[in-house]
């Protein structure tokens, strides 16, 4: 039983990996917090948003040009952009989710919310962006070269993770929250721990009784 709880915890341990978190970083524009999110195997919009949400956390806004830069800074980094279609030597790179979405026709502003709910007012599309109307996220986006990470913005189908490998989380205060991998890792010490106690009480209860002599 020690070594089948013992394989739980090791493998538990390997998943919680999966995702790698960044240490939360404030902006002094509006003194939010904000942490970016790599996920090697890629991640839809929809997962991203659920899962900044259950951090206590929402998608990152971009509501002005300092803010849009600061998140920027924070993912200009090989690592959480995408080299995806495009004809050589113009290729475009995809970047992190934000938390921007369309209602309805993608070429109207109106249309554009953010998932604050905060008003709809600066944008930093890419060139023809956005464009094509089932793609109703948003997510940074170089339109160049070869890795030309820019702060600019493109239109993505949301329930599509192949071109997108991470997302940026914002709050507005925070808040020590154990990250997921840290749960995965006490829920199994936990178990373990179980595991041990029942073990000790049947052992217990199976051991024979002593025999009184007279």
């Amino acid at each position: 039983m020690r070594n089948n709880a013992a394989a739980i915890i090791i493998c538990l341990a390997v998943l919680s990996i999966g995702t790698a978190w960044a240490t939360p970083v404030q902006f002094s524009g509006n003194n939010h917090w904000y942490e970016a999110v790599y996920v090697p195997g890629g991640i839809t919009w929809y997962d991203a948003r659920a899962k900044a949400e259950s951090s206590g956390y929402y998608l990152a806004t971009a509501t002005s040009e300092v803010e849009n830069q600061f998140i920027f800074s924070l993912i200009n980094d090989p690592k959480y952009w995408v080299n995806g279609y495009g004809f050589s030597p113009l290729i475009h790179s995809f970047g992190p989710w934000l938390g921007g979405y369309s209602v309805g026709d993608v070429t109207k502003p109106e249309s554009w919310r953010w998932v604050t709910g905060e008003t709809w007012a600066f944008t930093k599309w890419g060139t023809g962006e956005p464009n094509l109307q089932n793609e109703i996220a948003i997510q940074y986006f170089g339109n160049g070269l070869w890795n030309d990470r820019q702060p600019t913005w493109n239109n993505l189908y949301p329930n599509f993770g192949g071109y997108t490998v991470g997302y940026i989380m914002e709050k507005d205060a925070l808040v020590s929250i154990p990250e997921p991998g840290t749960l995965i890792l006490l829920g199994a010490a936990l178990a373990l721990i179980g595991l041990f106690l029942i073990k000790r009480r049947n052992n217990s209860e199976l051991r024979p009784l002593a025999v009184t002599s007279k």
